[in-house]
């Protein structure tokens, strides 16, 4: 009778404890990774969710998992693109002959060439530095220059850059967003970009 008493405890013990073990686990399973918590609130979620996960671990590692490595890595994204961007416009503008195509490309790499040596490393370092304003002008000054880039190509009939314009459009805009949730460092000002 011991053992049945014992045994019957022991599976009560158990049955109640792992109502404890489960609740955790299923929470955390249904929970929303940072990820997807940080990119609800930009305003391109699927495009911000996609290059995070594609890029962040892969680069930073997991130590860089919070949101300012998430600014990072959308402002290294957009670097990425434009560079491919910047030597895309190079081939382009060699192929056409169309003198307006022509003012527009060499428009579009002035452009790309300021975002890839200029506004972006100004940008990373001030992310480096905490400085988010500095951070949201930048991203916003890229912007402009790929909506201005754009436009050129637009005003030609045909846009060969329309898609690489948009997608550097689309991340800037949620390196903006994401820059808001972080803490405000006490030095700023990249005025550069004003």
């Amino acid at each position: 009778m011991k053992l049945s008493s014992f045994s019957t405890i022991l599976l009560i013990h158990l049955a109640t404890s792992s109502i404890y073990f489960i609740s955790p686990i299923q929470c955390t399973l249904n929970r929303p990774s940072l990820v997807e918590q940080t990119c609800r609130k930009t305003p391109h979620y699927n495009l911000c969710v996609s290059t995070l996960k594609s890029h962040l671990v892969s680069q930073h590692g997991p130590s860089r998992v919070n949101i300012e490595g998430f600014a990072r890595t959308t402002l290294q994204a957009i670097a990425v693109n434009a560079s491919a961007t910047l030597k895309h416009v190079h081939r382009v503008f060699e192929q056409r002959s169309d003198k307006q195509m022509r003012i527009a490309l060499d428009s579009c790499i002035a452009s790309y060439t300021k975002i890839v040596k200029v506004l972006l490393p100004e940008a990373i370092s001030c992310i480096n530095k905490g400085d988010n304003k500095g951070v949201k002008a930048g991203a916003s000054a890229i912007a402009n220059l790929a909506i201005s880039c754009e436009n050129k190509c637009m005003a030609t009939n045909n846009s060969p850059l329309r898609d690489s314009n948009q997608y550097v459009q689309n991340l800037c805009a949620i390196a903006a967003s994401i820059v808001n949730y972080l803490p405000q460092a006490h030095h700023q000002g990249l005025h550069r970009f004003l």
